[in-house]
């Protein structure tokens, strides 16, 4: 096999990159942390419930192994449960409570600390959604309001586990649910484009949901910006599964066309975070990479919410990670930049969502846990993406990377698998 390509999702601090875990965590809670971890642009994030010994629920970043099963005198949270309300330490060398902790002085060398409560329905604080660094940092720049909102993500999420008597209701509704998500599935299937050449442009997907109904959509079309026209795509990832995540997901879909129809990508995404806050859309919120591209100049103009980068791969199989730091959509009001890069003829692009980098890979029957749980990545799918698109024809790219990943023995995780590509004649 060729050298490994460049890593142009991230460098080794990036918090794009999904490392190998240590322990298994809930993926549920994963992603909270994977959600902290992109909005505040830390390297280490997780969700920890406290007691005698550190439990992580989830867990984004390096060092997984060093921050679980820990003596809650070794911890940091212990100081943000006893204070129940956040602690922010901009320095963990310059603060005596922290300066003697493990944590700081071996292994992961945590430099910057900050947590954020997470509290039981009677108020009292449960566990912690944390972010850290191995640097010091501004403490000031700590966007506590963010930490807020994923704090009160994991305090639902900690409800949900308590349901048991919504699981006896469910079973006693199920048949009727059953029609009510047969007849949604057929409404968002009725959504999903077809595999087409518009205007010297050819676009394929593959899609794979979790469920019968995924939080998943994507589409692709042409618009008019600026006087101008020119092509759009984008793919959006809703929390969650079922019903109400689909047709949340689809909503946004209509709304986003409009969008792209008249408003580069920053601003239709900025537009679409404050139409669908998080507060009115049932506590969901939403990830997106969305671009325009201008056929007379060859510009490509892109923007992100959240989302995992996507990557144009030259002719020559020179990879461009398309990358954007902005919040997800729903949680922040403030505008999303939109970004610009050249397209020279016969590039393609492929956009994606996150269960792409999650996938599973090798025996899944392997006794050992490490070997069953090892995740694709950011590097061995941009190889996939370089090979697919060097190897495929159209209308049967995105298909050959999911058969490359039938070759690897690749399992989806609890999420929805969508592979989006378009080649610029």
């Amino acid at each position: 096999m060729a050298s490994s390509p460049p890593n142009v999702f991230s460098d080794a601090t990036d918090p794009l990159v999904e490392p190998k875990p240590d322990t298994l965590t809930e993926p549920r809670f994963d992603r909270l942390a994977r959600l902290a971890q992109l909005s505040l642009d830390m390297p280490i994030a997780y969700v920890a419930l406290d007691g005698p010994k550190q439990n992580l629920l989830g867990h984004c970043g390096p060092n997984r192994a060093a921050l679980d099963g820990i003596e809650r005198s070794q911890t940091f949270c212990q100081y943000t449960i006893a204070a129940d309300e956040p602690v922010v330490v901009a320095d963990t060398l310059e603060d005596e409570r922290f300066a003697q902790l493990p944590l700081v002085t071996q292994g992961p060398r945590i430099r910057f600390y900050a947590g954020y409560p997470v509290r039981n329905p009677d108020g009292k604080p449960i566990g912690t959604v944390c972010t850290a660094d191995t640097k010091p940092r501004d403490s000031r720049a700590v966007r506590l309001d963010l930490m807020s909102e994923v704090a009160a993500l994991a305090e639902r999420e900690v409800m949900l586990t308590d349901l048991v008597d919504a699981q006896e209701q469910a079973l006693r509704t199920r048949q009727l649910m059953a029609e009510q998500v047969s007849e949604a599935r057929r409404y968002v299937t009725g959504l999903l484009p077809r595999p087409a050449k518009l205007d010297g442009i050819e676009v394929d997907w593959y899609f794979e949901p979790h469920d019968e109904l995924g939080g998943d959509i994507f589409n692709y079309g042409v618009g008019k910006i600026d006087g101008r026209e020119s092509w759009f795509g984008y793919v959006i990832d809703v929390m969650g599964h079922g019903v109400g995540s689909s047709l949340h997901a689809a909503a946004l879909r209509h709304a986003l066309d409009e969008q792209l129809r008249t408003h580069q990508p920053g601003q239709a995404l900025s537009n679409l975070s404050r139409m669908f806050p998080m507060t009115s859309a049932g506590g969901r919120f939403f990830t997106a990479f969305c671009c325009t591209f201008d056929p007379l100049t060859r510009q490509l103009f892109y923007a992100g919410a959240g989302h995992p980068p996507a990557v144009l791969v030259e002719t020559n199989g020179q990879p461009t990670g398309l990358r954007s730091q902005s919040a997800p959509g729903g949680l922040d009001p403030r505008g999303i930049p939109t970004s610009c890069i050249h397209v020279n003829p016969g590039a393609r692009l492929w956009m994606y969502s996150d269960a792409a980098l999650e996938l599973r890979v090798g025996d899944a029957d392997d006794p050992d846990p490490d070997a069953r749980h090892n995740i694709l990545g950011a590097d061995a799918l941009l190889e996939l993406m370089i090979t697919a698109s060097a190897e495929s024809e159209f209308p049967n790219v995105a298909d050959q990377l999911h058969g490359m990943l039938r070759q690897l023995e690749a399992r989806p995780t609890d999420d929805d698998l969508t592979l989006l590509t378009a080649r610029f004649g």
